[in-house]
Parts: structure tokens; C-alpha cells; sequence
């Protein structure tokens, strides 16, 4: 028998390096357009800013200050009060532009108010001696009528804005 001759077969391996692996691109599906609702977009009105000329100025006017200051009680025998008698007094204030054309003054009204006996205030309790002057305004101002005091006030608003100007500087002297 003839004798068979194997040869050795060398078996070569594959070596495989290592490289990035290319990522293949997934087919994405086609999207479907949905339809959009369209809004209409409110704006904002533009804004004008007004510029004020420097010749405008604010118009000051004088006013009158009013205020009370107290001058004699009558009480009774137990020294509570019975009347007040009290001078009612306004002063002009004058802005600082107007000082030169504007004198200064002020007017004094009097005024008194009887003490009704059914008005309950524990000033009326108290003596008169031991009563402080911001107590008596306050009660004044508590039960004085309004009338009353826009009369008064009146009156000075009167005195110190005439309806009729007397004018003593003449203006060609």
C-alpha cells in the first residue's frame, strides 16, 4: 500500500485591528407635517416720550397755613371747661419764586365754642389746670363744625387775597 503523505497545513489567523467602527446611518422615517395654528402677535404701542421745554415750569401758587392757638377758658366752679375762646390764624406761605412779587402776612379771626353738655370727652373730666394745649386743639378740631371753620378760614382768605389790589409802587416812579 502506498503510504499517503500528509503535509502540515499551517492555518493563518486573521488579525483584526482596532479601528473606529463606522457607525452605518439609520434611514429614518419620513416625518409627517402636522399642521400650525398661526396666531396673530399683539405689539406693544410705542411710547412717546414728551419732552419738556426748560421755559415750562410748574405755576406755583401761594396758600395760607392755618392754626389754632388757644386764648382764655371760662370754667365752672369744679374748674371743668364750659367755653373755649381760641384765635383762628392763617399765614401766607409764598414760593421762593414768587417771594419778590408776593408780600408775606398773615390774619388772626377769633373764634369761640361753647361746650355742649352732652358731649362726652374725658378733657371734660379732667381740671382745667391739668389739661396740656395739644389736648384743648384736639378736642377743638374733634368738635368744631366744618361750617364754622370754613367760615373763619373764608374770612382770612379774604383779608389776604382782595378781589381789589391796592398798588402803592408805581411802576414809572
Amino acid at each position: 500500500m502506498a503510504k499517503k503523505k500528509v503535509k502540515n497545513k499551517v492555518v493563518k489567523k486573521k488579525v483584526v485591528s482596532k479601528k473606529p467602527a463606522v457607525k452605518k446611518p439609520v434611514a429614518k422615517k419620513p416625518e409627517v407635517k402636522k399642521p400650525v395654528l398661526k396666531k396673530a402677535i399683539k405689539r406693544k404701542p410705542k411710547v412717546t416720550k414728551v419732552i419738556e421745554k426748560p421755559f415750562a415750569k410748574k405755576i406755583e401758587k401761594p396758600f395760607i397755613r392755618y392754626s389754632i392757638e388757644i386764648t382764655k377758658f371760662i370754667a365752672n366752679k369744679n374748674n371743668i371747661l364750659l367755653e373755649v375762646f381760641f384765635d383762628y390764624k392763617g399765614t401766607l406761605v409764598i414760593p421762593k419764586s414768587l417771594k419778590k412779587d408776593i408780600k408775606p402776612g398773615n390774619y388772626i379771626v377769633s373764634g369761640s365754642f361753647i361746650i355742649p353738655k352732652d358731649v362726652e370727652d374725658p378733657i371734660l373730666l379732667k381740671d382745667y389746670n391739668q389739661l396740656t394745649k395739644s389736648e384743648v386743639i384736639a378736642f377743638l378740631k374733634k368738635n368744631i363744625r366744618e361750617g364754622y371753620l370754613k367760615h373763619l378760614s373764608q374770612m382770612i382768605e379774604d383779608e389776604l387775597f382782595p378781589d381789589v389790589k391796592i398798588i402803592d409802587d408805581l411802576p414809572w416812579k
